[in-house]
């Protein structure tokens, strides 16, 4: 039962903060950094499902990236679709890494302070 409420405040926040924002690109790529930085600390599972599972998982937006992508191709704008799927997929993995490796390099600091 515990985790249907870490469930629930954590997509609740995502979505609040996604609405506010409203950038699918922006909120999508920083979904990336936190999940990629969020999980490589040794962390519970409870925070990382919260962080990862719910929080990035409503803050990040396949379905509006897809509409927006859609939207795009109903104008016409080919080379523009193009594009948009080329950046956010390079820049979206590279946040993910760059979180992830973040949080590498945090931790490698820790342990040699210890």
């Amino acid at each position: 039962m515990f985790e249907f409420f870490v469930i629930s405040a954590g997509s609740i926040l995502g979505s609040l903060i996604r609405w506010k924002i409203n950038n699918i690109f922006f909120v999508n790529i920083l979904g990336c950094f936190i999940f990629g930085f969020i999980n490589n600390l040794h962390v519970s599972k409870k925070i990382k499902l919260f962080l990862c599972f719910s929080f990035c998982g409503s803050l990040t937006t396949f379905s509006g990236w897809i509409l927006d992508l859609l939207n795009i191709l109903n104008k016409g704008l080919y080379l523009l679709f193009f594009l948009r799927v080329s950046l956010f997929l390079v820049i979206g993995y590279f946040a993910m890494y760059f979180g992830y490796s973040l949080s590498d390099n945090l931790r490698k600091l820790k342990n040699k302070k210890m």
